[in-house]
């Protein structure tokens, strides 16, 4: 859906190596292209899809995070708030947690791009991040009762039907990709990083016992390349599989000139057989389609950049929606495992676009296009983050109307 052209395209390829000045130029370059090829509407939405605001307090601002979870559980809603009439929240904000509208907790751990890491545990209990006592914590709270208790470690991936948790260091991967680390620390408290005591934990969360699995140690050395051995390591992305028998991580590798490279791999949930799935520099956003295949955005060496549908611990994979998803995105799949839905980023005119992939048709519609005033980039960036909910509608994050909210969108006249 993007209007921009190869060219461009190459340019930021090229600018990859020095990022500070990459981000700069496209800065500026987005100003210009926002006020030649603006649209004069705020969204757009194909013909049969309906859209309604989750909270419909025109004070408060919300969003949920990311595409790995859905805030809605069996017509209950949850999402991060705060109010937008009094202050913009930043960083160091405490921003509210509601259900159904009303408050039930609070977090000072947040980031735009993936809020408090917030999970439904069950329809009466909920899980999210908090910095307490000078370190980072997960909070479990029963909406019932209103009874909560505190684990010493913050959880990054939640499986609600197995309870399965792992975490991850949020001081370490906000030092090294802050659009995705937490900030309630003082941020000169990391002077160096534990390659051998840091990496993957998994947390059982009724004992508060946490346990290294896969250390930063064995991930850098495990099928490792020249340039892994002076460069910084880190983190990010674990998502679990639906039966919760492995998960898949980004292991990516900061060098000191500023590149960055990104590589997939898998795991058992006790952090062995180790694989290794794409290694061509570049991956971006993932998900399981199923226990045995993962979706991802990513580059290989022979065929450029695409979504690439990898088959668990084999070499096998296969391009997807070849010469029709042409850009990055957040990629999830229906329950029936038909259709796929992903966004991107925003174009020349500042529209970023949802789309409905059919993977037995190989079609793709647009089901709704939503503008995104300039003023939100960077880490402060507001992606759709498309994702299904139980009862088969889509929910995304937006700021068309200039403020944060959550939007769901009925789909199911177009099916």
């Amino acid at each position: 859906m993007s209007e921009f052209g190869k060219i461009e395209k190459q340019i930021a390829s090229l600018l990859m190596r020095h990022p500070k000045i990459k981000n700069r130029l496209k800065l500026a370059y987005q100003k210009i292209n926002h006020t030649v090829y603006r649209k004069p509407y705020n969204f757009k939405l194909a013909k049969g899809v309906k859209m309604k605001r989750l909270l419909e307090n025109n004070a408060l601002a919300d969003f949920w995070g990311y595409y790995d979870s859905s805030p809605i559980l069996e017509q209950n809603f949850l999402t991060h708030s705060f109010n937008h009439m009094e202050r913009e929240a930043s960083f160091t904000t405490q921003l509210d947690i509601l259900v159904n509208g009303s408050k039930v907790s609070e977090t000072n751990a947040w980031n735009w791009q993936q809020g408090s890491r917030l999970f439904w545990i069950d329809t009466d209990t909920i899980v999210h991040n908090v910095y307490k006592n000078d370190s980072y914590k997960s909070k479990i709270l029963d909406l019932k009762t209103g009874k909560q208790r505190f684990l010493d470690t913050p959880i990054y991936a939640y499986h609600r039907k197995s309870k399965v948790a792992l975490g991850l260091n949020f001081k370490r991967l906000g030092h090294l990709d802050p659009a995705y680390g937490y900030f309630a620390h003082e941020k000169n408290e990391i002077s160096q990083f534990d390659d051998q005591g840091d990496g993957i934990f998994k947390i059982d969360t009724a004992k508060n016992i946490k346990e290294l699995i896969i250390s930063f140690d064995t991930i850098k050395t495990f099928h490792t390349k020249p340039y892994m051995h002076k460069a910084i390591h880190g983190i990010n992305h674990i998502q679990i599989s639906p039966s919760a028998n492995r998960f898949m991580f980004l292991h990516r590798t900061y060098l000191g000139n500023g590149q960055k490279f990104s590589r997939l791999i898998t795991a058992d949930l006790d952090g062995s057989n180790l694989h290794l799935l794409s290694d061509d520099d570049m991956v971006s956003h993932c998900n399981w389609k199923n226990d045995h295949e993962i979706i991802g955005w990513m580059h290989k060496n022979k065929s450029g950049d695409g979504y690439y549908l990898h088959k668990d611990q084999t070499n096998h994979f296969e391009q997807l929606g070849s010469g029709i998803l042409k850009e990055d995105g957040h990629p999830s799949f229906s329950a029936c495992g038909k259709y796929m839905i992903t966004d991107t980023y925003p174009d020349r005119s500042r529209m970023s676009h949802v789309l409905l992939y059919d993977l037995v048709k190989k079609r793709l519609s647009v089901i709704g296009s939503f503008y995104t005033p300039i003023q939100f980039n960077n880490e402060k960036r507001c992606d759709l983050h498309p994702r299904f909910s139980d009862d088969g509608n889509i929910s995304i994050d937006t700021v068309h109307e200039g403020v944060r909210h959550q939007v769901q969108l009925d789909i199911s006249k177009i099916l």
